[in-house]
């Protein structure tokens, strides 16, 4: 995927599962802040545009998956990623029951 700086953070995410830890290193809110463009969640969080997008894309090249997008991934590998890894989301699912 590439990367635009006015790209939205859902469109990122969606786009790069790879996305979802960069983002939360940098403690941008990709989940509640989604609409937000790249560049917005970086000037709000006080973050330097061009450092995310590098991280992105290192990210990126660093996935071992043939499954690049969350659209191409089985609702198995979903849910694993969502409960397994150290993700806001996770959080949200388990902290709810």
């Amino acid at each position: 995927m590439s990367i635009d700086e006015n790209h939205t953070l859902d469109a990122i995410v969606a786009g790069m599962p790879a996305s979802v830890p960069v983002f939360e290193r940098f403690g941008i809110d990709y989940c509640c802040d989604r609409h937000q463009s790249l560049a917005a969640a970086c000037r709000a969080a006080g973050l330097s545009i061009d450092e995310v997008v590098q991280s992105l894309v290192q990210a990126e090249g660093a996935i071992h998956s043939p499954t690049s997008t969350w659209a191409e991934a089985s609702l198995a590998r979903f849910i694993r990623e969502l409960v397994t890894n150290d993700s806001q989301w996770g959080k949200l699912c388990c902290e709810s029951r």
